[in-house]
């Protein structure tokens, strides 16, 4: 089932109006810079951040740079006004105690929770009212590239109809792996682009602080925001309550 945790006259309005509150990437990366929501922002959201190893720069004239045991970070700048809308994904709606606590800590306008028991329904709501343009997908947590990630942003796909962007010659980052076992077996060495058909799946990497918010992310590639921004879909059926009344 779906979960979303907010005010009660917002969950109301997106039920019984399908009204349904969009945030711009930079949004959650600039809150966790101001240290602000702490459970909210993610600085690294839209970003890439590689692991350890030998890692090449090119320069737009061309400049070749190697470096032996780098990390880099950097954001794909498109990402940035890309809408993205939040909610949790579980099998068990009620919270002990202390996940009780911790929502009202780091979410404290939140004291309500909409509870969406048929994903499918809404899934199928969010693919009609986007005209296949919303790309949805449960959220990674790590701290760097795992290989489970690596293989999303390569070939991944919507877990609803999306129409895919078409690739382009121009391009964000060219990826490259290079397995430290040689003699591993089944070795893949992968090499792909970052370009305008995938972008939009750096936005779902996060930190493993963030784990057990369970997040499910549903993305508007197609769309650039500069603020807070309502979508519509359809009205549909779930069920809201106080947060505290789902406390085991």
């Amino acid at each position: 089932m779906f979960i979303k945790y907010g005010a009660e006259a917002n969950l109301k309005s997106l039920m019984e109006f399908g009204k349904m509150y969009f945030n711009p990437c930079k949004y959650f990366r600039a809150l966790e810079a101001e240290q602000l929501l702490k459970g909210i922002g993610d600085c690294n959201d839209g970003g890439i951040v590689t692991n350890a190893g030998r890692v090449f720069v090119q320069d737009k004239a061309n400049n070749f740079y190697e470096a032996e045991e780098q990390c880099i970070a950097f954001v794909i700048q498109r990402c940035l006004s890309i809408p993205i809308f939040c909610l949790k994904q579980s099998s068990d709606v009620t919270l002990s105690a202390d996940e009780c606590a911790e929502i009202h800590k780091q979410f404290p306008n939140h004291t309500h929770a909409l509870i969406i028991e048929d994903e499918k329904s809404f899934l199928e709501n969010i693919q009609s009212s986007f005209q296949q343009k919303a790309f949805s997908h449960h959220v990674f947590y790590e701290e760097k590239f795992t290989i489970d990630f690596l293989d999303f942003l390569e070939a991944g796909l919507s877990d609803i109809d999306f129409n895919i962007p078409k690739s382009s010659s121009e391009y964000y980052a060219e990826i490259f792996t290079d397995p430290v076992d040689k003699n591993a077996e089944n070795l893949k060495v992968k090499h792909f682009r970052i370009d305008n058909s995938n972008f939009f799946k750096t936005m779902y990497r996060k930190k493993p602080f963030f784990s057990s918010q369970a997040e499910y992310r549903i993305v508007l590639p197609y769309e650039k925001i500069g603020t807070g921004t309502v979508y519509k879909i359809h009205p549909f059926g779930a069920t809201l309550c106080k947060i505290d009344d789902l406390t085991q």
